[in-house]
C-alpha cells in the first residue's frame, strides 16, 4: 500500500508541473501576440515620421526602415507598452538594437543570478543616439539590462570567496612554493660543494623573480604572479644573507653592494606595487642596518652609511607622494639612523671617521624633525607630533653622540637639547596661529612640555652651578608671557606646571638662595598679571597664588639657612611673611573678579589659609623659648585673628562668639608662654570676660551669646580663684588679686542690674506709649 500511495504522489506531482508548463506556454503565446503588435505599431510610427520628413523637405532623406526582429526571452507581458519619441537628427538614421542577455551558459562565478520572477518579466525597448568620432549619427535600440547580465546592478564589492580564491590562495602558493625550495635545499646541499650551492641558490631565486616578474607585467592583476615575485625577492635577499654570513664567500662591502643592488631593484618594482614592495624593501633594510652591530673596522663607518642613506634616500623618493607612506618611511629611516647611532657607540669612541658620520647624521635627523615641525609652512599637512617627538629623538641621541666624539662640555650637550625643544615649542605657537583647532595641539604641549622636563633634569645632574643660578625661569617667563598676551589657556598651563616641575627638581637636591628668589620673583610676576591685570581664570589665579605661598616660604627658609637663623626665629620668619601676605590678599579683596562679584570658594579659601596662619602663630608662640620670638607671634597671630573682625561684628551672634573666642585662646596662649602666676591669669581672663559681657549688651555689637560666653569665662575665674589659686602662700600679690576680682565680679552684677533696669524702663515706656496710643 505505501508504494502505491508514493506513486500516487508522483503522478499528482508530475501532472502539476504539467499545468505549470501548459501555463508557461499561453503566456507565452500572448507574449508574443503582445510583441508583434508592439512592433506593428513601432513600424507605423516610423513611416508617419518619414511622411512628415519629405513633406518639410529636409535636405536629408530618410533611408529605408530598417526591419527589426528582436528576440525577447521575457515572458509575463506588461499591460501598457509605452511609445519612445523618435528624436531628429541631421544624418540619416540608423536603428541598432541591444538584445538583452539572460542567464549566459559561461557566466561569471560571482555574478548576482537573477530572480525567476525578474527573468520573465517583459522589458521595453528603449531607443538613444549613439555619436561616434564620424559625423554620421544614429539611433541604437537599448534593451533594460544590456549592460548587466539580467539587468541587475554590478557586483562593485568583491565578495569573500573572490578575495580567498585570487589573493590568500595565492599567498599560501607562495609560502608553500617557499618551504618547498627550503626542503628540496636541505636534502641536497649535503652532497653539493659551496660554490654550487650558492649558484643555485642565486639561479633559483632569480629565476623565479624573472618568471614571476615577466607574468606579472603580462598580468597585473593577478595577485598569484605578484605574491610569486615577492617570494622570488625574499629568495635572492636571502641568498645575499647566506653567502656572506654561511660560507663567507664575500666581505661586508660586497654584501652591502648586493643588498643595494637589491634594495634598487625593489625599489623599481614598487612605482606600481606600492604598499607590498614597501614592506619588503624596507624589511630588507632594517635587516642590512641590524648586521651593522657586527662593524669591527673604522675603515667600514662610512661605506656603511652611505648605504643607509642611499637606501633611504631611495625609499623616501619613491613613497614621497603618498602622505601616510612618507611618513612611515621617515620613521623607518629615522629608527634605523637611531639604530646605527648606538652601533657606533658601542664600538667605537671616537676618530674622523666617527665624527664625520655622526656630524652628516646630524644634519639628517635635524632635517628630519624641521620637516615634521615646520613642514605645514611649505607643504600641505606634513607636519606631524608624533613624526616630530621621534625626530627630536633622532636628532638629540645623533647630537650627543656627535658631542662626545668631539668631546664637548657637558653645557653644550644641554643648550642642543634645550634648542630642540625651543624649536617646537615655536613651531607649536606658529601652528596654532595658523589653525587654531589643531587637533594635534594637546599631543604636541605634552611632549614639549615632558622633553623640557627632562632637559631640566639633565641640566640639575650634569650643570648643576648653573640650574641653582634660577636662569631656568628667565628662560620660562617668555612662554608664560606669550601665553598671558596671546590668551591661551594652554601655554599658561604648560608654564606653570613647568614651573613647578623646576622646583621640584631644585628642592630634591637642596634649594639654594638665588634660585629661590628667583623663582619667588618669576611667580610674583606672573601671579600679578594673572589676579589684578587679567583676573579671568580662576583655576590660574589660585594656582599661581598658592605657588606663590609655596615659594615665598622656601625662599624664607633658604634665608634662615644661608644666614644660619637660630630655630626660633626660622619659624617667626617663614610664618609671618606668609600670614600677612594672605591677609593683604583678603583686605585687597582677592575673592573678587573683575565684575566685582565675590567667588565663594576663594574667599573659602582665604579664611581657611588665615585660620592655618593662627594655629602656626600659636605654635611658634608655645614651642619658642624667646621672649622676643613670642611677642612677634603674639603680634602676628592678633594680627591675623582682626583681619575679619570688623565682618564677625556686624555679623550674627555666632559670628561674634567665634571672635570671642579667637581672642580667648590667644589670651590664654599668651598668658602660658610668658609663664603667668595662676592668680595674675584668673584676673586677666576675668577682666576679658567683663569685656566680652560689655560688648555684649551694646546696642550695636550686642549678642546674648557673647555675653553668655564672657559670664561662662567669669564663672570659670571665681571657681579657678577658690579651688587652685587659694594657697597658703599669703602674699600680696595673691591679696590684689582676690581683691580685684572681687570687684570685677561685683562690676559685672552692676553691669546686668544696669541693664535689667534699662530694659525694664524701655518695656514701661514701651508699654505707656502703647496705653496712650489706644487712649
Amino acid at each position: 500500500m505505501g508504494q502505491i500511495e508514493e506513486l500516487e504522489n508522483e503522478l499528482s506531482s508530475i501532472q502539476a508541473q504539467v499545468n505549470n508548463i501548459q501555463a508557461s506556454l499561453n503566456k507565452t503565446r500572448s507574449m508574443v501576440s503582445l510583441i508583434k503588435q508592439s512592433q506593428s505599431s513601432h513600424v507605423a510610427q516610423l513611416q508617419t515620421q518619414s511622411r512628415y520628413m519629405q513633406q518639410t523637405r529636409q535636405p536629408q532623406q530618410a533611408q529605408p526602415q530598417s526591419q527589426f526582429n528582436p528576440q525577447y526571452q521575457q515572458v509575463n507581458p506588461q499591460p501598457q507598452i509605452q511609445q519612445t519619441p523618435y528624436q531628429q537628427v541631421p544624418a540619416t538614421p540608423q536603428y541598432r538594437q541591444v538584445q538583452p542577455q539572460y542567464q549566459q551558459a559561461n557566466q561569471p562565478y560571482n555574478q548576482t543570478q537573477p530572480r525567476p520572477a525578474q527573468a520573465t518579466q517583459y522589458q521595453q525597448p528603449v531607443y538613444r543616439t549613439v555619436q561616434p568620432q564620424q559625423a554620421n549619427n544614429r539611433q541604437v535600440v537599448v534593451q533594460p539590462g544590456a549592460y548587466n547580465h539580467a539587468g541587475s546592478k554590478p557586483n562593485t564589492s568583491e565578495s569573500a570567496e573572490s578575495w580567498i580564491g585570487k589573493h590568500l590562495m595565492s599567498i599560501m602558493a607562495s609560502v608553500l612554493i617557499f618551504v618547498a625550495l627550503i626542503l628540496f635545499a636541505s636534502l641536497i646541499i649535503p652532497y653539493l660543494s659551496d660554490g654550487i650551492k650558492i649558484t643555485l641558490m642565486f639561479t633559483v631565486s632569480l629565476g623565479l623573480s624573472a618568471f614571476a616578474y615577466f607574468m606579472h607585467r603580462k598580468k597585473p592583476d593577478n595577485t598569484f604572479y605578484t605574491a610569486l615575485l615577492a617570494c622570488g625577492i625574499g629568495c635572492s635577499y636571502i641568498s645575499i644573507l647566506v653567502t656572506r654570513i654561511s660560507f663567507d664567500a664575500i666581505g661586508d662591502i660586497g654584501m652591502y653592494v648586493l643588498m643595494l643592488v637589491w634594495g634598487i631593484a625593489v625599489l623599481f618594482l614598487a612605482r606600481k606595487e606600492n604598499w607590498l614592495f614597501q614592506i619588503i624593501s624596507n624589511a630588507g633594510f632594517v635587516i642590512s642596518s641590524i648586521m651593522a652591530f657586527g662593524i669591527d673596522s673604522e675603515k667600514l663607518i662610512l661605506p656603511l652609511l652611505a648605504y643607509l642613506i642611499i637606501m633611504g634616500g631611495a625609499h623616501q623618493f619613491i613613497f614621497w607622494k603618498n602622505s601616510l607612506q612618507r611618513k612611515l618611511q621617515f620613521g623607518v629611516n629615522l629608527a634605523i639612523l637611531a639604530q646605527y647611532t648606538a652601533v657606533l657607540r658601542v664600538h667605537f669612541d671616537g676618530g674622523a671617521a666617527y665624527i664625520i658620520a655622526f656630524v652628516i647624521m646630524s644634519i639628517l635627523a635635524l632635517a628630519a624633525f624641521l620637516y615634521f615641525t615646520f613642514g605645514d609652512f611649505i607643504w600641505e599637512k606634513a607636519s606631524s607630533p608624533y613624526f616630530a617627538l621621534a625626530g627630536a629623538a633622532t636628532l638629540a641621541i645623533t647630537y650627543y653622540g656627535l658631542m662626545n666624539g668631539l668631546g664637548a662640555p657637558d653645557m653644550a650637550r644641554v643648550c642642543g637639547l634645550l634648542v630642540i625643544g625651543v624649536l617646537a615649542e615655536v613651531a607649536m605657537i606658529m601652528t596654532d596661529r595658523k589653525n587654531p583647532d589643531n587637533e594635534d595641539a594637546l599631543f604636541s604641549l605634552i611632549w614639549i612640555s615632558i622633553w623640557f622636563s627632562v632637559v631640566a633634569i639633565i641640566a640639575f645632574n650634569y650643570v648643576e652651578t648653573y640650574y641653582n643660578t634660577g636662569i631656568v625661569y628667565l628662560l620660562l617667563a617668555p612662554l608664560a608671557l606669550w601665553g598671558i598676551k596671546s590668551g591661551n589657556k594652554c601655554y599658561k598651563w604648560q608654564a606653570f606646571a613647568l614651573a613647578a616641575v623646576f622646583a621640584l627638581i631644585e628642592m630634591w637636591g637642596g634649594m639654594t638662595l638665588i634660585f629661590s628668589i628667583m623663582a619667588f620673583a618669576y611667580t610674583v610676576l606672573v601671579f600679578v598679571i594673572e589676579a589684578f591685570i587679567l583676573n579671568n581664570t580662576k583655576e590660574l589665579k589660585l594656582s599661581y597664588y598658592i605657588f606663590t605661598m609655596v615659594n615665598l616660604l622656601i625662599m624664607m627658609n633658604a634665608i634662615c639657612g644661608k644666614y644660619e637663623i637660630a630655630d626660633d626665629y626660622r619659624l617667626v620668619l617663614m610664618t609671618v611673611p606668609a600670614g600677612l601676605l594672605n591677609a593683604a590678599m583678603m583686605i585687597v579683596h582677592f575673592d573678587r573678579d573683575n565684575s566685582g562679584e565675590s567667588d565663594l570658594s576663594i574667599l573659602k579659601l582665604l579664611n581657611a589659609f588665615n585660620i592655618i596662619g593662627m594655629i602656626t602663630g600659636l605654635y611658634d608662640m608655645l614651642s619658642s623659648d624667646n621672649a622676643i620670638a613670642i611677642g612677634i607671634s603674639l603680634v602676628f597671630t592678633v594680627t591675623l585673628a582682626s583681619i575679619n573682625l570688623k565682618h564677625h561684628m556686624e555679623g550674627k551672634g555666632e559670628e561674634k562668639l567665634y571672635a570671642g573666642i579667637k581672642y580667648g585662646i590667644i589670651l590664654i596662649s599668651a598668658l602660658f608662654c610668658y609663664d603667668a602666676k595662676g592668680y595674675i591669669a584668673s584676673v586677666v581672663i576675668l577682666a576679658y570676660a567683663i569685656v566680652c559681657i560689655i560688648i555684649g549688651f551694646s546696642k550695636r555689637f550686642g549678642a546674648k551669646e557673647l555675653r553668655v560666653y564672657g559670664l561662662i569665662l567669669s564663672m570659670i575665674c571665681v571657681v579657678k580663684f577658690i579651688m587652685i589659686d587659694t594657697t597658703y602662700e599669703n602674699t600680696l600679690g595673691h591679696a590684689l588679686s582676690f581683691l580685684i576680682s572681687g570687684i570685677l565680679c561685683f562690676a559685672i552684677s552692676a553691669i546686668y542690674n544696669h541693664f535689667a533696669k534699662q530694659d525694664l524702663t524701655e518695656d514701661n515706656n514701651t508699654a505707656d506709649r502703647s496705653s496712650s496710643s489706644q487712649l
